[in-house]
């Protein structure tokens, strides 16, 4: 037993000669009874295993899959602002003047101002579903115009403005009262202030307050009516 056991090169202690002994058979007779080697896993270039799947399409000249890769989500479209520009007395005059022959609605408005804020829903809604060639909006915001980037533009921006913004902190108040025809209202720039006037810049109605849902189109629908009907 003892050169039998030296033959294999393994030394172990007369004592534990015998455990080693049935070690060596066991080990002997599992590979006498025919019992195949565990299967090796296929390996590419890299070293990665395969799986069958894999080994089956390289064997048969298939190309490999390419990994999958994660579409990005679309971008939300942002929606259409816009802009805000300062405006003097002689802008004023000037983009009245390219309003007239229409109704016109006037709202002054500033980015502080809880009621005006309240009430801009309802002229995004007046600005989107007028007639441009009938109904004319100017939007004049009092706020400072060193805020126009920290306050105006993110304010139209979380708003979704849709409209052209006129910023006109310089203009004097009693200037403004008369270029927007609104001479005959005790107005001094209280915010907000809302004036419609018919095509012929005849003030019909003010609001030195907020405007409530449902009274701009009582109010514009009968001057549309009025300049359609025939003379």
């Amino acid at each position: 037993m003892r050169g039998t056991l030296l033959e294999f090169g393994l030394r172990v202690s007369p004592g534990k000669a015998w455990r080693a002994a049935f070690v060596l058979v066991v080990a002997l007779c599992a590979v006498g009874c025919g019992q195949a080697p565990a299967p090796q896993a296929d390996t590419d270039e890299h070293g990665l295993a395969r799986t069958d799947t894999d080994v089956a399409a390289r064997a048969q000249g298939a190309e490999e899959p390419a990994p999958a890769q994660a579409t990005p989500a679309p971008k939300a479209a942002d929606a259409a602002l816009g802009d805000v520009t300062v405006a003097d007395e002689q802008a004023l005059r000037g983009l009245l003047a390219q309003m007239e022959g229409k109704v016109l609605v006037v709202n002054l408005w500033a980015t502080y101002c809880l009621p005006c804020i309240a009430e801009m829903p309802i002229f995004k809604e007046l600005y989107r579903a007028r007639d441009p060639e009938a109904v004319a909006f100017l939007s004049l915001s009092a706020d400072a115009e060193y805020s126009i980037d920290e306050a105006v533009k993110p304010f139209m921006k979380d708003h979704a403005l849709p409209f052209p913004v006129q910023v006109i902190s310089a203009v004097d108040p009693k200037v403004l009262k008369q270029l927007i025809g609104a001479e005959s209202t005790t107005w001094d720039g209280e915010l907000p202030a809302t004036f419609v006037l018919d095509r012929d810049r005849k003030l019909v109605k003010h609001w030195l307050e907020e405007v409530k849902p449902g009274e701009l189109e009582e109010t514009i629908k009968p001057l549309l009516a009025s300049a359609s009907a025939p003379a």
